[in-house]
């Protein structure tokens, strides 16, 4: 691990490590991803070894202005989640998330969510575990 450390990033049920864990099994290769951890946005970009994943971490800009929670909402939504069940994950109200993704597509400038799911995903936006 290289770079900024957020709080407890290094222990190995932080949600961050879990993050790297489910990106390392998902995506052959050199990855980049941006996870919304702590009102901050991290992007961890990972480099394969031979016993194990190499991370630097830092911080970096929000894209489109959208807040830390309509982050956390919209990778939630690239992971194919309804409004119940991001809600529930959130623990939030089901109107709350549903005002966060009307916020989400103006700001993006997409019609729908799978727009801004595909928005997400090409981002490398993964939801912290």
């Amino acid at each position: 691990l290289d770079g900024e450390r957020p709080v407890g990033f290094a222990s190995a049920d932080s949600p961050l490590a879990g993050a790297v864990r489910r990106a390392a099994r998902r995506r052959p290769g050199p990855a980049r991803l941006l996870v919304p951890y702590g009102g901050r946005l991290y992007e961890l970009r990972l480099a394969r070894r031979p016993s194990a994943t190499a991370v630097v971490c830092r911080t970096v800009a929000r894209p489109s202005a959208l807040t830390a929670r309509e982050l956390e909402v919209l990778a939630e939504l690239a992971e194919g989640r309804t409004n119940p069940e991001i809600a529930e994950r959130l623990c939030v109200a089901r109107r709350t998330v549903a005002t966060h993704v009307e916020h989400i597509l103006v700001k993006l400038g997409v019609p729908n969510r799978v727009a801004a799911a595909a928005r997400a995903v090409a981002w490398g936006l993964e939801p912290a575990p």
